[in-house]
Formats: C-alpha cells, structure tokens, sequence
C-alpha cells in the first residue's frame, strides 16, 4: 500500500534522541536512526543536544563551576564547558588532575589538601640557634622558615647561646651545652688521655680519634639514662668509627675506659 500521508523523520546518527535537519527521510513508519524532531545540533557527539547541561569556566582550565550552569544544544558563549568538577574556578592552577603542591589548598580537587607530600616535623626555635624545643612539634611539606628547628634538643630556647653544640664554661652555674651538668661531662684522672669526636653532631657515622697509640681498654656508648648501647674494644688503635645510624636522634654518651680510668664525652645524633 502506498504511503498517503508520509512523515519527515530525521537521521539520529549519535543515538542521542534527537534529530539531523540535514538528514530527513519521508515515509509511513519510523526507520531505524531516525526520529520525529529535528533539534540536534551535533548528531556526531552523544552528549551534545538540547538536554545538555553546560558549565562556566570563569578561569579557562577546561573544567567548569558546578553552581553556574546553562542547559541547552549551544553554549551561550565559549567559556562554558561539559565538565562540572572545577573546587575552585577563579584559578587556573586548580582542578582536577593538577599537581598538587605545598600550599594548604586542594590543588588537585580530590577533596584533600597536601595530599602525597614529604611532611617533616618542626619545633619552635625562638632563639633561632638551630636547636628547638618542645615535646610535640609542628608538621610542614616544606621549611616554614626562621624559628623552626628538625630536632628538640635546646635546654633554653631565650638564648642563643645554650645549646648542644655551645661550649660549657666552668663552674658558672649554666649548663650551657645541654648535656645536663655544668662543666667537664666526666673524667676520673685529669693525666687520662683525650679523645675527639668528628663529626659531633653525627647522622651516620662518628670519627674517634685517641691521642695515644698505647691504649688498652672499651668505647662505650651510653643513652643520657645511663643504659650501655654498645661496647667496642680498644687494643691500641688510634683511630675508630662508631656507627649511630641506629640511634634515635638525641644526645648521648661516649666514655673511654681503660685501667687509668675514664673520660666522657657528649655525642649529639641528628
């Protein structure tokens, strides 16, 4: 039967439900990828039609503000975009897929803020000596700058001239080096050899130089409780390195014993 009273269709070529003006079909009954209306703009792309939803990109990094929107096939101008995930879109430098770096803001707008960053613990250092104080410090992804010391060791944070690495002066009343006495640390014969410690303070390794050649005797190393960590033989050498890797940051004890007696000295792990 012939069709009497044959209708437009439009070709549907993105399966979106709306139609090509360009492409028409005239017959009785709807071929298949086609539709009765005519109001796409771009039947190549899916997600274009008239039920579209568009987003300002106030800041052009090709995500858009979710609050300000506009529905339609055709955005009203160029700086709208499909996506809707921009946290803030007043900056370029935000949204989604950014790198996110030190500055307290969602960068990558996951929802988390300094996310995947090195964070290190600071103590406050208000005589700016390299030597903080507190038992709780302040964590930072980068140096937050003076008045901030990596480790808690000063004994007096108001003056800068008391710390682990300041020389005692004896008999004063002050312990200025922090090792918890006022004055030579120990010594039990004032004729007992010397020794130094290089470098003081230590990450790694400590350098023991004795000055003498003809000692017999142990290298002990003590935590500032008094508990021995480590006791090494001495049978003549004049040179010894002591490995503090292991040890927690903090200051500790290096004694020197030999039947003449015993010298102590302040060793600093960093």
């Amino acid at each position: 039967m012939p069709c009497l009273n044959p209708i437009t269709f439009y070709e549907d070529s993105d399966g979106d439900g709306f139609g090509n003006v360009n492409s028409t079909v005239s017959t009785c009954e709807q071929p298949v990828g086609f539709v009765s209306n005519d109001y796409d703009c771009n039947d190549a792309d899916l997600l274009i039609n008239p039920n579209t939803v568009w987003y300002l990109d106030s800041d052009n990094d090709n995500f858009g503000d979710l609050v300000n929107s506009f529905l339609g096939c055709t955005p009203p101008s160029n700086n709208f975009v499909l996506s809707s995930t921009d946290c803030d879109d007043s900056n370029n430098q935000i949204y989604p897929g950014a790198t996110e770096i030190c500055d307290a803001v969602d960068n990558d707008c996951d929802g988390s803020i300094d996310e995947g960053l090195n964070f290190i613990t600071y103590y406050t250092d208000a005589d700016n000596d390299g030597f903080g104080t507190g038992s709780t410090g302040l964590s930072f992804c980068e140096i937050p700058g003076p008045g901030f010391s990596t480790n808690n060791q000063d004994c007096d944070d108001t003056n800068g001239q008391i710390n682990p690495n300041a020389t005692d002066a004896t008999g004063n009343g002050i312990d200025e080096n922090c090792d918890g006495v006022d004055g030579i640390l120990g010594i039990s014969n004032e004729l007992f050899v010397n020794f130094e410690l290089i470098p003081n303070p230590a990450s790694d390794f400590a350098k023991v130089s004795i000055f003498t050649s003809a000692l017999i005797g142990n290298l002990l190393i003590q935590d500032m409780n008094g508990k021995t960590l480590s006791v090494e033989k001495i049978n003549g050498q004049t040179t010894l390195y002591i490995n503090v890797n292991h040890l927690a940051p903090g200051i500790y004890l290096v004694m020197l014993t030999s039947s003449n007696g015993t010298i102590t000295k302040r060793l600093v792990k960093n």
